[in-house]
């Protein structure tokens, strides 16, 4: 693999202790560069000694000189010296830097044989593609490499192609008895964006994750990465709620730089104006103050800490579920007479949800996507101490009459009337359905029922997010039978739902057409 061959190379040569008196680290993947670091210290740098054989620069703050010197010096402590030395650019900025690079040379031709000097060039960015690579990155990296490569060892930890990406995942869990499964390890790579620190990373808590197992589904990694990102989202929400400027900004731009790309940076911009234009609904129309929590043990201790009117109680949220969350509030109000309306927010809406909210302790239930008219009507009839009627509390039987394939005044409903922001979220569907009935499409072809119920029910919640209601109600028909198991009859269902989702299309279209108009 061609990413991965010059940094296999250096752990060759740190391994066998063949090393060149000095080494440019050129690029900015972290994942090449904590694999070489790991292997350096494993091999070179004996823990117990580290802090006489392990030294790290930074050349905006040290002056090369001084650098060099140490490096000559043999250590009466170690009996082999690492320099790690960042701020490369510093010796190629303005004026002349030529005693500098004289000076490495020169170290070089006469080096401390007991020592090595690692140079990071992390300010440059290498991508999997070189052809793709900036016109300064490019001029930067010539300039090390014709100031710098004569003498020291030139290592490149560039940017890694998907496909590399992939098999690197099977070689890796091949080397922990783990099997991955090819859907799951494409949409592993595919929804980090290839970034191989942050695709490590969520392997490793994926091997944990399943444990005895010993195999990766891609309903692990769905489950996983989606958690992750939700997660992201809630600590957003509540930077915002709070007026933590900073927090906010820091985690905004984590979001949208995960490497994920820019149709993903798109959905998470989708799931906040969805979430920020329901918030400001209330807030600013209605005098509601709204508190947040990132994760269900926060909102526990929200609830123990101050008084609140009513909670509504996403049940998917991260750490602790919205279910353990209501149940441990409840057993807090156990003995007293305090009973905290809570509401139950779920993503499905599929027979028993209702029941499973109710008997963990919630008052109500709401399927999403909520429309804001049912949010507000439930919020006033809890504060004006209505008793609820549970049996008519789910905004999927408020109605089971035929809509066209696009019901354009329910979904500005849900919105409060924003044209613009349903024409942005239209183009964002638009965009995105088809990736799904992709996966739907490959599922019914290898008769893979838990991959067709996970298909079916993303692409249900889509539909209903856009007031499709007969498309939605056969991606359900589709969900209910592959939970069974059987998929029977599926591929008639299937048929009928590419029927419906054409048609979908088609007006979505012509609506995002005509508001551009």
């Amino acid at each position: 693999m061609r990413a991965f061959a010059q940094a296999d190379r250096f752990l060759t040569e740190v391994q066998s202790r063949k090393l060149r008196p000095a080494y440019v680290f050129v690029g900015d993947e972290t994942f090449f560069r904590k694999r070489c670091r790991e292997a350096i210290l494993e091999h070179l740098v004996p823990s117990e000694l580290r802090d006489f054989s392990l030294f790290d620069f930074d050349l905006s703050e040290t002056d090369l000189a001084e650098v060099l010197d140490r490096a000559r010096t043999p250590s009466l402590m170690a009996p082999f010296q690492v320099f790690f030395v960042k701020g490369v650019k510093t010796m190629f900025g303005r004026g002349s830097n030529e005693d500098k690079l004289t000076a490495i040379e020169q170290y070089c031709k006469d080096p401390n044989p007991d020592a090595v000097i690692i140079f990071v060039a992390d300010h440059i960015s290498i991508p999997a593609d070189v052809r793709k690579m900036d016109m300064q990155d490019k001029e930067r990296y010539e300039r090390i490499r014709e100031a710098m490569g004569p003498y020291c060892g030139i290592v490149e930890l560039s940017r890694v192609e998907e496909g590399e990406a992939v098999r690197w995942l099977n070689d890796y869990c091949a080397t922990c008895d783990v099997k991955i499964e090819a859907d799951a390890a494409r949409e592993l790579v595919d929804a980090l964006g290839g970034d191989m620190m942050m695709v490590s990373n969520e392997l490793e808590k994926l091997i944990l994750y399943v444990g005895e197992k010993k195999r990766v589904t891609l309903g692990d990694v769905e489950t996983m990465v989606l958690a992750a990102k939700q997660r992201s989202l809630y600590e957003l929400t509540d930077a915002i709620s709070s007026k933590d400027r900073v927090k906010a900004l820091e985690m905004l731009d984590a979001i949208l730089t995960t490497g994920d790309g820019d149709e993903a940076a798109i959905g998470h911009l989708y799931m906040l104006a969805k979430t920020f234009r329901q918030m400001l609904v209330i807030l600013e129309r209605h005098g509601y103050t709204v508190v947040t929590a990132t994760t269900g043990r926060q909102a526990v201790d929200a609830a123990a800490a101050a008084r609140f009117d009513v909670v509504l109680m996403d049940m998917q949220m991260p750490e602790m579920d919205g279910f353990e969350a209501t149940a441990a509030i409840r057993v807090a109000e156990a003995g007293t007479s305090r009973h905290l309306p809570i509401v139950a927010l779920t993503a499905r809406a599929m027979k028993g949800d209702r029941e499973a909210c109710l008997t963990a302790g919630a008052d109500a239930y709401l399927a999403k996507p909520v429309r804001t008219p049912d949010l507000l009507g439930l919020l006033d009839e809890i504060l004006r101490e209505t008793p609820l009627d549970r049996g008519d509390r789910t905004a999927a039987e408020a109605s089971s009459d035929a809509r066209p394939a696009f019901d354009e005044d329910d979904m500005l409903a849900r919105v409060s009337g924003d044209r613009e922001l349903l024409a942005e979220l239209v183009g964002m569907f638009l965009e995105e359905w088809p990736k799904t009935v992709l996966k739907l499409r490959r599922a019914f072809g290898d008769r893979d029922a838990p991959a067709m119920e996970r298909a079916s029910h993303n692409l249900r919640g889509a539909l209903g997010a856009f007031s499709a209601d007969a498309a939605s109600r056969t991606a359900q028909a589709i969900e209910t039978l592959a939970r069974g198991g059987d998929v029977t009859g599926a591929d008639a269902l299937f048929e009928q739902l590419e029927e419906e989702l054409a048609a979908l299309s088609q007006q979505l279209d012509r609506f995002a057409h005509a508001d551009s108009v």
